[in-house]
C-alpha cells in the first residue's frame, strides 16, 4: 500500500510538472495586426508588406502568417508558442491553417509554429529547412530584421503554393475605385449643367442668318384689306308710295296756274286716264 502511494504521487507530481507551466505561460492579449513588435526590430517599411501580403491571403484563403518579436519570454518557447496560437486564434478557426513566426531577441530563441491545417502541406522537415537557411545564419550575426523577412517570404511563397495567388484587392485600390465612381458622377453632372445652359441660351424664335457686318433693318408688312361700305349704292329714284299725293287730300289752291278748263277736262274723261273717270 505505501510502495502504491508513492507511485500515485510521483505520477500526480509529473503530471502537474508538465501541465503547469502550460497554464503558467502569460502572453500579451490578441493584436488586431499581422505583427507584434514590443523588441522593435521591425521598421515600418516591413510592417506595411507584411500587412498588405497577410491581408490579402487572409481574404483569399484564412491563412496568414502572424509576426512576433519580443525580447523576453521567461519559459520554454515550445509552449509559449503554442499558448499564444491558441489564445490569438491565429488562422482560420474552421481550417485551423495560421502560421506563427516567434523570435525571442535577447534569448536567442526562434520557432514557427504551423497549424493542423497545414501540417499535411507543411512538414516538420521543410520548417527546419527554412530556418536553417533562411533564418539562423542572419539572426545568430544579429541581422533580425533580415532573418524576419526572408522567412517571411518563405512562408508566404508555401502558403501561395497551397492556395494560389490572393485575388483580392488591397484597401488602396478599393479607395481608388471609389474615386473613380466619384469622379464620373462629377463629369455627368457637369454634362447635364452644360446641356441645360445651352437649351435655355436657346432663342425662342428662329434669326436668319446674318451676311451683311451689320443688322439690317426689318420689316413688317400687314395686308390690306378695303373697308365694308356703310350704305347700299342705288342706280335710280323711286318715290316712295307715301310721298304721292292722295285722292282726297288733293285740293287746287288759288294761287295755281292750272285752268279751270283743264280740270273739267280731265274729270270728263277723255283718251288720258286721270284720277276720276266717266263712261267710255
Amino acid at each position: 500500500m505505501r510502495k502504491f502511494i508513492v507511485t500515485f504521487s510521483a505520477i500526480l507530481a509529473l503530471l502537474v510538472a508538465m501541465v503547469l507551466p502550460i497554464y503558467a505561460i502569460d502572453v500579451p492579449e490578441s493584436v488586431d495586426t499581422y505583427y507584434y513588435d514590443p523588441a522593435n526590430v521591425l521598421s515600418e517599411d516591413v510592417e506595411y508588406d507584411i500587412s498588405e501580403k497577410n491581408y490579402e491571403m487572409d481574404r483569399h484563403s484564412g491563412a496568414y502568417i502572424e509576426v512576433v518579436a519580443v525580447d523576453y519570454i521567461h519559459g520554454d518557447i515550445l509552449n509559449y508558442a503554442y499558448t499564444m496560437f491558441n489564445e490569438w486564434g491565429i488562422g482560420s478557426s474552421e481550417k485551423n491553417n495560421g502560421i506563427l513566426l516567434l523570435a525571442v531577441i535577447q534569448e536567442e530563441k526562434y520557432y514557427v509554429m504551423v497549424g493542423r491545417g497545414l501540417e499535411s502541406y507543411i512538414s516538420a522537415a521543410r520548417i527546419d529547412e527554412i530556418l536553417e537557411t533562411y533564418f539562423e545564419p542572419y539572426f545568430d550575426n544579429e541581422q533580425f530584421e533580415t532573418a524576419i523577412v526572408n522567412t517571411f517570404d518563405v512562408l508566404y511563397e508555401e502558403l501561395v503554393d497551397i492556395y494560389g495567388v490572393p485575388n483580392v484587392q488591397s484597401n488602396t485600390t478599393d479607395t481608388g475605385v471609389d474615386f473613380a465612381m466619384i469622379l464620373f458622377f462629377i463629369v455627368l453632372i457637369l454634362i447635364v449643367v452644360i446641356l441645360i445652359s445651352i437649351m435655355l441660351s436657346k432663342p425662342r424664335y428662329p434669326q436668319t442668318r446674318r451676311t451683311h457686318r451689320y443688322r439690317m433693318p426689318t420689316y413688317r408688312t400687314r395686308p390690306y384689306y378695303a373697308p365694308r361700305p356703310t350704305y347700299r349704292p342705288t342706280t335710280s329714284y323711286r318715290p316712295s308710295v307715301s310721298s304721292r299725293p292722295s285722292r282726297s287730300t288733293f285740293t287746287p289752291s288759288r294761287s295755281s296756274s292750272i285752268s279751270r278748263s283743264t280740270i273739267s277736262s280731265r274729270s270728263r274723261g277723255g283718251s288720258s286716264r286721270g284720277f276720276g273717270g266717266g263712261r267710255r
